[in-house]
Order: C-alpha cells, then sequence, then structure tokens
C-alpha cells in the first residue's frame, strides 16, 4: 500500500478491484469530505499499511457502510465479525463479488457490524458514565457524611471546652 501520508491516489494494489469496475475513493482528512463519501459507498477498505484503532471504520459503519479488512489491522478486532475479514485483493475481490450477488447476506453483515459498533461506542460508552455518576455520587455522599462528623464533633468539642475570659 501507499506510504505516502495523506493518501492522494489508490494504490496499485486495488487496480483489480478498479479493473472489475468498482471505483475506489481515497479517506480524506477532512471529516466533514470522508462523510460524504462514505454516505455514498457501499464498502469500506483497508488493505495494508498501518494498524488503526477502527475510528474510519466506526466511522463508516455508522455511515452505513460495510467495513471489509484484515482483522489483524484492527486494534480493537471485536468491531469486525470473522466474516468480514479480507486477507488480500483477490480474496476482497471474491468477497465483494459474492456480497453483490447475495444482498441478504451483505445486509445481514452490515447490520451485526452496526450493532457491534452501537453497543461498543454508544450503550458502553453510556454505561461507563453511568457508573462513573454513581461513583461521584457515592463519594460525595461518603464525603458529605465525613464533614458531617467533623461538624458534629466540633459542635461537641465547643460544648466541652472551657470558656476562658479574656
Amino acid at each position: 500500500m501507499s506510504p505516502e501520508r495523506p493518501v492522494q491516489f489508490p494504490p496499485p494494489a486495488l487496480d483489480p478491484l478498479e479493473n472489475a469496475g468498482y471505483r475506489a475513493l481515497i479517506h480524506k482528512q477532512n471529516i466533514f469530505e470522508n462523510l460524504l463519501e462514505l454516505y455514498d459507498a457501499k464498502y469500506f477498505v483497508k488493505l495494508g499499511g498501518r494498524k488503526i484503532c477502527g475510528n474510519s471504520t466506526n466511522e463508516a459503519i455508522s455511515c452505513g457502510t460495510l467495513a471489509l479488512l484484515p482483522r489483524e489491522t484492527l486494534i480493537r478486532t471485536e468491531h469486525l465479525p470473522n466474516e468480514c475479514s479480507v486477507e488480500s485483493v483477490v480474496d476482497l475481490t471474491l468477497k465483494i463479488k459474492y456480497l453483490n450477488d447475495n444482498p441478504d447476506e451483505y445486509e445481514r453483515l452490515l447490520a451485526m457490524q452496526r450493532e457491534t459498533v452501537r453497543t461498543l461506542c454508544f450503550e458502553n460508552a453510556v454505561k461507563s458514565l453511568e457508573l462513573c455518576l454513581e461513583d461521584i455520587r457515592r463519594i460525595a455522599s461518603r464525603w458529605s457524611l465525613i464533614a458531617h462528623a467533623i461538624r458534629v464533633q466540633r459542635r461537641l468539642s465547643a460544648k466541652t471546652r472551657p470558656a476562658v475570659a479574656k
């Protein structure tokens, strides 16, 4: 794949796809431009290059685009079902042809990816925030009890201290 950053043109490794009639779009640095292209794309593909966290993959899936890439490309592999892992351009070309010929399977995989992104990126994030809020409330409650105990202690000790006239 291309070592240039940002990538300007589809790498020669994708020539077999383009020769088969598919148009390759390049991931842009500008998020708005990316989203516009992702909404119109059917597949998000990444072959070769560095490992990624998966933000671009999640963006693509959220836009209704099926992600196809090698699982080991992702740092967090749970985002990609085994059925969506491709290891080469030949594998990718065969997978795209199969999915285009089997739209029900395409929809099943897309629904699976979207459910995974919804669970991992939204539901788990909300649950994490809820747990943090519970912790904060629990800590605040403890501090409130401690502060109350200190106030009571001060009042009691003030009552038992002898008053000294000056």
